[in-house]
């Protein structure tokens, strides 16, 4: 299936591309999501995804479609395929 992903704040810093395309498997889940991302773009380790490379630090998120927030208890779940993935930070300043 084909799943889109695009990049904001720190993310898009890190990767310096605003999204990408991926042919991922049905049963990948958003854990594997986040591996295969950390794999194309190592930059986002230590920066967006934890050491573990599968795990995103604590003021980053996905998000589904721009209509569903993917809680750290939801990473086993999956995409669906033609879903717009997208990572962004949580940290606003002022």
């Amino acid at each position: 299936m084909r799943i889109y992903v695009d990049f904001l704040g720190d993310a898009r810093l890190a990767t310096a591309v605003k999204q990408t395309e991926l042919d991922v498997a049905p049963s990948t889940s958003f854990r594997g999501l986040v591996r295969l991302i950390g794999a194309r773009y190592p930059t986002l380790i230590s920066t967006v995804i934890e050491a573990d490379g599968e795990t995103l630090m604590p003021a980053n998120i996905l998000n589904v479609n721009g209509r569903r927030t993917i809680r750290r208890t939801e990473m086993d779940d999956g995409p669906s395929d033609g879903d717009r993935i997208t990572f962004m930070s949580i940290l606003a300043g002022g």
